[in-house]
């Protein structure tokens, strides 16, 4: 009922410094149908001495989280429609614990675990979106494209919410989408400059149309994934942004 694909590709910027990827993207399939697909990506701060490390500590945490509780449902449609405000501030609860628990095993600041956090739990019928700090994740229905959260900015240029930020459950993004869709896409703020339209506030659909195409009309998504991968590292691309840089897409091959 999906099909699907996710990359995290190292920036140039930190090619040149040797500096490992500071994103990290999952997913993951639920129940026997196949049609629960929990899926979430992180960006750690640039500034913080174990970015790498914290992006990956959430994402799964995330994953984790939401999988542990569906896995309890007898109903995972009614449970992922009912999710509200209150769901997500206790997964972001937890996933501060563990970079709390992290930092202190290390005896070093917190900050230094600063990292995003954008997650999506998918059925059929409704999805519903969470996201702290900037990227976006976008979904097309009946062809529309649109943006169903955006990249939160801060005081400053560059400056943005995280997962270690005191008032991170409080202020996340929430957003559910009811009804079919034709692909959904989460992306870290490396690819910000390439598929939003920042002024207009929408996604670019130029950028996010002919992967979806690709991927729902290639048989093999190792292949596609591969490709992918391989154009976030094209010159094409790098010449636009250095930064580290993650996409999620999820097509529902109906």
């Amino acid at each position: 009922m999906w099909k699907l694909a996710n990359v995290s590709v190292r920036g140039s910027a930190h090619q040149k410094t040797r500096l490992p990827c500071q994103d990290w993207s999952a997913l993951r399939v639920l129940g026997p149908e196949r049609n629960v697909v929990v899926c979430a990506l992180s960006d750690g701060a640039s500034s913080a001495r174990f970015a790498h490390e914290a992006a990956h500590l959430v994402t799964e945490g995330a994953l984790n989280y939401f999988v542990r509780d569906l896995s309890k449902q007898s109903d995972p449609l009614k449970a992922i429609a009912n999710y509200d405000r209150t769901d997500g501030k206790l997964m972001i609860q937890e996933q501060q614990r563990l970079l709390v628990q992290a930092s202190d095993e290390r005896g070093a600041p917190l900050n230094d675990y600063s990292a995003t956090l954008l997650v999506a739990i998918l059925h059929p019928d409704v999805s519903v979106f969470l996201q702290v700090g900037d990227g976006c994740w976008s979904v097309a229905r009946s062809g529309v494209l649109g943006a169903v959260t955006w990249p939160t900015q801060g005081e400053f240029v560059g400056q943005t919410d995280m997962v270690t930020s005191p008032n991170a459950a409080r202020t996340f993004q929430m957003s559910r989408v009811v009804g079919r869709v034709d692909f959904i896409v989460g992306i870290s703020d490396g690819l910000e400059r390439l598929a939003l339209d920042m002024t207009g506030c929408v996604p670019h659909p130029p950028f996010f149309w002919p992967l979806a195409q690709t991927l729902r009309f290639q048989m093999d998504a190792e292949t596609f994934q591969a490709g992918l991968y391989q154009f976030l590292e094209s010159d094409r691309v790098c010449a636009r942004t250095d930064d580290d840089k993650s996409l999620v897409l999820v097509v529902h091959d109906g």
